[in-house]
């Protein structure tokens, strides 16, 4: 079975970077303020509400591609 590895408050999404460089699936989430600069593409979701922690939910009980913001697919390589 495929790993899925997804970060909340990944910040500049060093850990899901490094893990999609070794062939692993990553969802990094952040709010969208995040300060940092992002190291790959990170999905991002306001968890301070409930459509932000409806659709963290989603993604881990989903095993479908998550959409980014952008069109690009989370989980593609």
């Amino acid at each position: 079975s495929e790993v899925l590895m997804i970060e909340v408050c990944c910040g500049c999404a060093c850990l899901p970077s490094g893990f999609r460089r070794k062939g692993f699936q990553t969802i990094p989430i952040d709010q969208k303020n995040n300060r940092r600069r992002e190291e790959t593409l990170v999905v991002h979701l306001d968890l301070t509400t409930a459509e932000g922690v409806e659709a963290l939910w989603n993604a881990v009980r989903d095993p479908r591609p998550v959409l980014h913001p952008l069109g690009n697919t989370m989980r593609d390589g």
